[in-house]
């Protein structure tokens, strides 16, 4: 069957900063549900930050990591630059935010998404989303709402990306409950079941 496409998104999920994130319609209401057994298991502050981005948003993104890496080391090749920037974005066109099957979680605690507070320079009292009680509780539970963690820590060289602790993608019930069990990443279990 196909998906919706995501102008039959769900447009308002639980967002932070009244963001209106949109969301492929399933993953939106797997996304709510998840929310919800959160709150109800005393899981709070926690806010979707990042959901469905158009190419302009993605391009946005994208030129704006060049420059910060070309910023942030004039001595690098615009290659060492791209592939520096590859490491933690997508170029347009081939990010999965484009899908409308990914979401990125934020807590109140957070002043930007990191993995651990150490990671953010000149602010030791920040913590990352790798500290949070919502990560510990979807390390869990993600998999029962059908979503993966999409860059794991140990999985690096797989997915070609960094880790990202607060970046997850909807792959159905079925397909996040076998990964959740054999712990492979997204990648591994595609190369398998193909």
């Amino acid at each position: 069957e196909r998906l919706p496409l995501v102008g039959d998104a769900i447009k308002k999920v639980n967002t932070a900063l009244e963001k209106n994130i949109e969301l492929e319609k399933y993953t939106a209401m797997a996304a709510l549900a998840m929310l919800a057994e959160m709150k109800a298991d005393g899981i709070r502050g926690v806010y979707i930050t990042s959901g469905y981005r158009t190419y302009e948003k993605q391009s946005s993104l994208w030129y704006t990591y060049i420059e910060k890496e070309s910023n942030a080391h004039p001595d690098w090749s615009s290659s060492r630059i791209e592939q520096e920037v590859l490491t933690y974005s997508a170029r347009p066109g081939t990010s999965e935010h484009q899908s409308g099957l990914c979401i990125d979680f934020i807590t109140g605690e957070m002043t930007e998404l990191v993995n651990y507070g150490s990671e953010t320079k000149n602010n030791p009292y920040d913590i990352g989303f790798a500290e949070t009680a919502a990560f510990e509780w979807l390390s869990r539970n993600a998999y029962k709402f059908g979503f993966i963690l999409r860059y794991p820590e140990s999985k690096e060289g797989i997915t070609e990306y960094n880790y990202e602790s607060w970046h997850y993608r909807f792959v159905g019930q079925a397909a996040a409950a076998e990964m959740h069990e054999t712990g492979e990443c997204f990648e591994e279990y595609l190369n398998r079941i193909s």
